[in-house]
């Protein structure tokens, strides 16, 4: 299906003020795909059937669920775990947030690594833009497509930890082991609309890349605001960058997409 530049811009506009995320900030080429990707999972097949299902508290939640790009991996960029291992065994982290979930994956590598280095009593916020994501996770289901490669990341993160420990086998395939995200609480809506709180570690991989600049801007400057102080820590994506924000951590002790305050 073919959409006019004026017809996304319109689309994005709409979206914006109905799903209450800035859809008009995302880049055009990447909220295009999305967008077909969408039209294709909903059945759709022009504009005005994407006009007439927003405003349905199911159909836009079923929206937002496919404008997110879900991971395909656990402990995507082995290097960036190993060195988030050594950084939480080292440093007195109470609370971590993670704005922007599109799937389990990053939430169960999250869960798993605290569980690594002992650390159980780390509270952990994350915001999801749509309850399917939200009950994805908590189903503990992992992907039986994605399980050999999970298994191959873990092994390199050189713990001496076994993958089996964290998957365990049911007669449905592989789920996570019982507990380990029992003390993350999920909320589902975009983070830029949600209340400040500060944290300790901001977890925010590979959602910048998404954004056009002015929004990528005003997302660095949100999650700065939600940095507790001196020492808190920010990851991003190994491909993303901070912009205008850089003076605001020490460069010295930035490595693999993450970032320590001054």
């Amino acid at each position: 299906m073919f959409l006019s530049i004026n017809e996304l811009r319109e689309l994005a506009a709409l979206m914006s003020g109905r799903l209450h995320v800035d859809y008009t900030g995302y880049n055009l080429s990447f909220f295009a795909r999305r967008l077909q990707h969408v039209f294709k999972k909903m059945g759709l097949r022009r504009a005005q059937d994407l006009k007439s299902a927003l405003g349905s508290l199911p159909k836009d939640d079923e929206v937002n669920y496919y404008m997110t790009v879900p991971s395909t991996e656990l402990f995507r960029a082995p290097s960036f775990w190993r060195q988030l291992i050594k950084l939480l065994s080292e440093r007195d982290i109470k609370n971590i947030w993670v704005p922007s979930l599109s799937s389990y994956h990053e939430l169960y590598s999250l869960m798993i690594v605290l569980d690594i280095v002992g650390k159980h009593d780390v509270a952990v916020d994350v915001n999801v833009l749509s309850d399917h994501i939200a009950a994805d996770i908590r189903s503990l289901a992992l992907s039986k497509n994605d399980i050999e490669l999970d298994k191959s990341n873990f092994e390199r993160l050189q713990t001496q930890h076994s993958f089996d420990e964290y998957a365990c086998q049911s007669e449905n395939g592989s789920l996570l082991r019982s507990g380990l995200i029992d003390h993350a609480v999920i909320t589902n809506g975009w983070f830029m609309n949600t209340d400040e709180k500060k944290y300790d570690l901001i977890l925010f991989r590979n959602t910048l890349i998404e954004y056009k600049r002015p929004l990528h801007v005003k997302a660095v400057e949100r999650i700065m605001s939600s940095l507790r102080g001196r020492g808190s820590v920010l990851c991003l994506g190994t491909m993303e960058r901070l912009l205008t924000s850089e003076d605001w951590f020490d460069s010295e002790l930035a490595f693999d997409g993450i970032y320590v305050r001054k």
